[in-house]
C-alpha cells in the first residue's frame, strides 16, 4: 500500500537535534522513512523519539552530522 508523504510543522527543540511535532503527523510512519526539511531546505532522515497520542506530542532524533549543532 503505498501512502501519500504526511507533512506538518514542529520545531528543533535542543541543540542535538530533537524535534517537536504532532502525534497525528508521525504515527503511522513506517521505520527508516520518516524526513524531515528544516527552513531553508535541508533535509534529514529521522527517528521517533517518543509518541504520546494524550497530549497530541511526539519528539523525533534527526541524523545529523557529527558535531552538527541546531540553533
Amino acid at each position: 500500500v503505498m501512502r501519500a508523504p504526511t507533512t506538518g510543522s514542529g520545531f528543533v527543540a535542543t541543540a542535538d537535534g530533537r524535534v517537536v511535532t504532532s502525534y497525528h503527523v508521525v504515527k503511522d510512519v513506517q521505520p527508516g522513512s520518516l524526513s524531515v526539511t528544516l527552513p531553508g531546505g535541508k533535509n534529514y532522515k529521522a527517528d521517533v523519539e517518543y509518541l504520546d497520542p494524550k497530549t497530541e506530542l511526539a519528539v523525533l532524533r534527526l541524523h545529523r552530522r557529527p558535531n552538527e549543532v541546531f540553533k
